[in-house]
């Protein structure tokens, strides 16, 4: 006999004579074209959900993949800086600002520069300054 039915309770195919047999006797069928089409419904659905679910463990892949770059990067710079031997000293410009390409360490620098500046106090000359300027009555300032 040929297999036309679906019997849902045991998820298998039977015949119609099976069908009427004891071992079914209080089971639920369906035609087999109606249970393709169900399985059917079902695969496109669970293919949709990995689908969705590979795009989103990509894209977390990515992401991770960046973190741990920036993280090699920041390794990498802190280690130069750490394997530098010279000390950092400004004053006797012996270092070249071209080894700052961290804005901490440029801004550490820059700083250390200006508290090196000591302030002077000086007397501007009326005669001698440029016409466009305008000497303060102190002679401290210029406009």
């Amino acid at each position: 006999e040929e297999l036309k039915l679906f019997c849902e309770t045991d998820q298998k195919l039977i015949c119609l004579i099976c069908r009427d047999a004891r071992e079914h006797m209080s089971h639920n069928f369906m035609p087999m074209k109606e249970a393709v089409e169900m399985c059917k419904v079902q695969v496109k659905s669970s293919l949709q959900s990995l689908t969705k679910k590979k795009l989103e463990f990509e894209e977390m892949e990515q992401l991770q993949r960046g973190k741990i770059s920036g993280v090699r990067e920041e390794a990498a710079c802190k280690r130069r800086v750490r394997d530098d031997e010279r000390p950092l000293a400004v004053r006797d410009d012996s270092i070249p600002f071209e080894k700052f390409n961290h804005l901490f360490l440029l801004k550490t620098l820059l700083k250390e520069m200006f508290d090196s500046i000591k302030q002077v106090s000086v007397t501007l000359d009326v005669e001698t300054a440029h016409a466009w300027l305008e000497v303060s009555e102190d002679r401290k300032r210029v406009r």
